[in-house]
């Protein structure tokens, strides 16, 4: 079991590995990646889930926008485009994204004529009920997807299971797969939020985060500009990086725990729609200025 101690260095690691020393060289789809199978490692705090990596330039931004495209249960291609256009490549139709995780995890769904609430709400239940379950599991991969050949979105992740242990919460996450430039950092951000929230309605801090990967890849594209970089080196490049001094100190930088999700989300669900539209710009920073207002008088 490989641990980190941050997204970052779970990051540096397992690129430069899947550079170095990948298990497989194949083509899926006729797309060259590097491979390794059946890669398990966790994270040891969750909250360090901020990427600092030069070569990668990951945007806080985009990964907030797409964690509220979850929360608010939507499909909708327009809403994450906003933030990352690529994603209009993998919608079917011009306006949705058939593997979508937000109508898997917040959206009611129905089994014939019952209704049930929807899966996050439903794990909290059970884990307010019975504390030391092995039951609290939601599926995200379904039984149909297997059988639908021609969308370009299935569902890269089969599904989370959470365990109250030692008055925390861990979160186990299984991937069927996941690209480690472009995937990883992204679902590992967005998981460990979820982790978290579901760690604020129970009352509880956050235990440790543990990714679950199928095919663990590597694209080429990606390959070559590091090997480009490898080339550029005598040592290993990640080594230089990361004795970079102002890297080291960016590392230890996790966010806050989060007091009372529900009503912080409700508040951010509001303003990311408020700037995405463009409305009310400024009622929305006069909203914020209040809301600092009160959070500083506590």
């Amino acid at each position: 079991m490989l641990k980190f101690s941050s997204l970052h260095d779970l990051f540096c690691y397992q690129t430069m590995n899947l550079v170095a020393q990948p298990e497989f060289k194949c083509k899926p789809r006729d797309l060259f990646i590097h491979e390794n199978i059946g890669e398990s490692m966790r994270i040891v705090d969750p909250r360090n889930r901020l990427m600092f990596h030069p070569m990668r330039k990951w945007d806080l931004v985009y990964a907030l926008g797409e964690f509220v495209w979850y929360m608010t249960g939507s499909n909708k291609l327009d809403f994450i485009s906003y933030y990352a256009p690529s994603y209009t490549k993998f919608s079917d139709n011009g306006a949705t994204l058939y593997g979508a995780y937000g109508p898997r995890l917040v959206n009611l769904f129905s089994v014939g004529d019952a209704h049930f609430e929807n899966a996050l709400r439903s794990v909290i239940r059970k884990l307010k009920i019975d504390p030391d379950s092995r039951q609290a599991f939601i599926p995200v991969w379904r039984e149909e997807d297997m059988h639908v050949l021609q969308t370009k979105d299935l569902p890269c992740t089969e599904g989370f299971q959470f365990f109250v242990r030692d008055s925390k919460l861990i979160m186990l996450v299984n991937m069927r797969s996941n690209d480690v430039w472009l995937g990883t950092p992204n679902d590992i951000f967005c998981f460990t939020m979820i982790q978290e929230l579901i760690a604020s309605e129970l009352d509880l801090d956050v235990g440790f985060y543990q990714h679950d990967v199928g095919s663990f890849h590597l694209y080429g594209n990606e390959i070559k500009k590091l090997m480009d970089v490898c080339n550029e080196c005598v040592e290993h490049p990640l080594v230089l990086i990361e004795d970079d001094a102002r890297l080291q100190k960016l590392k230890k930088i996790e966010m806050n725990p989060i007091n009372d999700f529900n009503e912080q989300l409700r508040i951010l669900i509001n303003m990311e729609k408020k700037i995405r539209e463009c409305s009310d710009i400024v009622g929305m920073i006069d909203y914020q200025k209040n809301i600092l207002k009160t959070v500083q008088k506590r």
